[in-house]
């Protein structure tokens, strides 16, 4: 789990999830509570002996800020609100499992399914990376 070329990377075995923000679905778009602040995402995805890509508009700005937080209270053992991290759009998925030693990853609409371990610097530095992406692309207020 580590930043690689800008993106965010999780990884465990031999499958890994790199997420680099694109974009603003509608940057033009700066007053509309859900429209201005839906962000486009790729997946870079390594699973099954297989490699691919898919890039969709399918987390939100606060939705963003919640992988970060999340994933940076796992890092630092502090308790988190619920071991499931789910968004409006099922693109990605998030889940500490049961013994706290794995992250479930769900990507692609499901197309992909991991274990990664829970490495407190490793998951530290996935959360920084993508913090430090979402810094370019704030949430805008709506009205």
């Amino acid at each position: 789990m580590s930043a690689v070329d800008g993106g965010a990377r999780l990884e465990g075995g031999d499958s890994s999830l790199v997420l680099t923000i694109e974009g603003y679905e509608f940057p033009e778009i700066v007053g509309d509570r859900w429209d201005s602040n839906w962000l486009f995402v790729r997946a870079d995805v390594e699973h099954g002996g297989q490699r691919w890509s898919e890039i969709d508009a399918g987390l939100t700005t606060r939705e963003g800020d919640r992988i970060v937080a999340w994933s940076r209270s796992i890092a630092d053992g502090r308790a988190i609100d619920s071991p499931k991290l789910s968004f409006v759009e099922p693109f990605l998925g998030f889940e500490l499992l049961p013994d706290g030693r794995c992250i479930r990853v769900r990507a692609g609409y499901g197309r992909a399914v991991f274990d990664v371990p829970v490495d407190a610097s490793a998951l530290a530095a996935f959360s920084a990376a993508l913090a430090r992406q979402l810094e370019r692309f704030p949430h805008r207020q709506g009205t």
